[in-house]
């Protein structure tokens, strides 16, 4: 049995075997296949796929480099970056639109000397020549300090420069026109400091100019100061309007200018006040011959559009030393002498007097106890009979206003009116005469009428109409008719709107307005 199994047995084995090495070949040779495969795929990764992360690398660059260039170039201000060598590295279109150059013109790599040459063979220099132009942005580009500078351009335009230095020598620049923003800015200041008007210097350029004068002639030298106003002014507003008025001061201040030397300042203060510092010049006799000149030059007519305007003006002088040595101080006193001037006839000047100051404060004064005498019960009315000639009959009163002082005692019209215009207290202690009066006449028998004084301030202000319907209702158990007389005061009086308002008044059924002749008991004043 054994001899048998044997053979059998190793036929069995060598079959085996050689079929294991075939299968191990045949699994070498896949694995050989394979390893070839992967070494041709390592091979073909090792040298694609650097390459293609250097493509990537290069569009990423490239995005960025796109989005580097598009923030640059749309920025308002120009900006270049240069290196330690004073080579450009980089700059934005900006940068070359405002030095009217092309971005090819300077393109990386060239030098600082080439840019401001080519710069200045577009035409965009300053008034330094190109090598000092060069020594100058070379001294601050070599400084290891930020620094901003400006400089103005042959064509007007200003370019403001900021600086800030690199680590490595470099430095980048950033370039912006600011040409409009100065002009706004010089533009505001001088609508600060100027009459928008008349182009005039203002009160706070005046005050400034005059506060330099006094100071620079503090040694002594004296210095005049004249205050202007237009006689009349306001009734050029009122009767021709106010665009007519806006060109007179115009013209004013353009024929004060030429009255002027060119070392003086002409200055107008508001309204149709204007002021002028004289310095330099031997006083009194210089401010005097200036205040002459300007009141026979003013006195000539103005051509105003189709109008015909003839204003004049008053002036009144103060002096420095003499006078004081506060711009406040010599511009009150200058103004006082100016009403002075007025009230002297106006189309005349006057020199600030020492008793000037006294009567100022007079006046105050007299102003604060006039506010109050209404109310303390100091005013009074008489009764002057209006007579009939024909037979000799009283037909009625005229109301006749006085102030009983407590210090100074009775007061005539002639006394207090003309501050009372002013001031504006004419309306208060005008209605308060219209309703006494209206009421004293109710005591009257019916045939015996009523005259009443009136500024004519209260025709102008428009609130004499309610006023005389207010009282007249208060005694509307009478049916008579008062009368007004309207005072003789040409430079107050505007007649179109006198008869506007007596008309207007008339329609209340109870008014008579006297004719323009009608002289008031209040008509001392002027």
């Amino acid at each position: 049995m054994i001899a048998i199994g044997l053979p059998v047995t190793y036929g069995f084995h060598a079959h085996d075997h050689a079929g294991g090495l075939r299968s191990q070949l045949a699994e070498l040779g896949f694995f050989t296949s394979v390893c070839a495969l992967l070494g041709s795929a390592i091979a073909f990764w090792v040298r694609v796929w650097p390459m293609c992360l250097l493509d990537r690398m290069r569009a990423e660059q490239k995005n960025e480099n796109q989005r580097f260039h598009t923030a640059i170039n749309n920025i308002s201000q120009g900006l270049c970056l240069f290196d330690g060598q004073h080579r450009l590295i980089v700059c934005n279109r900006r940068y070359a639109e405002i030095y009217h150059l092309t971005i090819e013109q300077i393109p990386p790599g060239t030098t600082l000397g080439e840019i401001i040459d080519r710069r200045y063979a577009a035409g965009s220099f300053s008034d330094m020549n190109s090598a000092q132009y060069l020594a100058w942005r070379a001294a601050i580009a070599v400084s290891d300090k930020a620094s901003d500078t400006a400089t103005v351009l042959a064509d007007g335009r200003t370019i403001a420069i900021h600086h800030e230095p690199m680590p490595d020598g470099g430095w980048v620049s950033t370039h912006e026109d600011i040409t409009e923003r100065r002009r706004a800015v010089a533009q505001i200041e001088r609508l600060a400091h100027h009459d928008a008007l008349t182009a005039l210097p203002n009160r706070v350029l005046f005050r400034e100019r005059l506060n330099e004068a006094l100071a620079f002639g503090g040694g002594g030298a004296s210095i005049a100061v004249l205050c202007i106003d237009l006689d009349r002014f306001k009734d050029v507003n009122d009767t021709l309007g106010h665009p007519v008025g806006d060109e007179l001061l115009r013209l004013a201040a353009q024929r004060l200018g030429e009255c002027v030397r060119q070392s003086d300042l002409v200055a107008r203060l508001g309204g149709d006040e204007f002021a002028i510092i004289q310095t330099g010049a031997h006083q009194p006799t210089a401010s005097r011959a200036l205040a002459e000149r300007l009141v026979s030059v003013m006195a000539l007519p103005f051509e105003v559009g189709e109008h015909r305007v003839l204003v004049g003006t008053s002036v009144g002088v103060a002096l420095s030393p003499a006078d004081g040595r506060d711009p406040d101080e010599l511009l009150k006193k200058a103004d006082l002498v100016l009403y002075d001037s007025r009230a002297a006839g106006r189309r005349t000047f006057s020199f600030y007097r020492a008793q000037m100051g006294e009567k100022a404060r007079n006046g105050h004064a007299l102003e604060a106890d006039l506010r109050c005498a209404a109310e303390n019960g100091e005013l009074e009315l008489y009764y002057q009979p209006i007579v009939c000639l024909a037979d000799r009959q009283v037909t009625g009163f005229e109301a006749l206003l006085r102030w009983r002082h407590p210090v100074h005692g009775m007061a005539m019209p002639h006394q207090f009116i003309a501050l009372a215009e002013e001031t504006g207290l004419i309306e208060p202690i005008g209605e308060w005469v219209l309703n006494q009066a209206f009421t004293q006449a109710l005591q009257w028998p019916a045939h015996v009428c009523i005259a009443v004084n009136l500024s004519p301030l209260q025709l102008k202000s428009g609130q004499l109409v309610r006023i005389v319907a207010a009282a007249l209702q208060r005694c509307s158990a009478r049916a008579w008719l008062p009368r007004a007389s309207i005072s003789r005061s040409p430079n107050r009086c505007c007649w179109p709107r006198t008869r506007s308002t007596s008309r207007r008044c008339t329609s209340c059924a109870a008014w008579a307005c006297a004719s323009r002749s009608t002289t008031s008991a209040w008509a001392s004043r002027r």
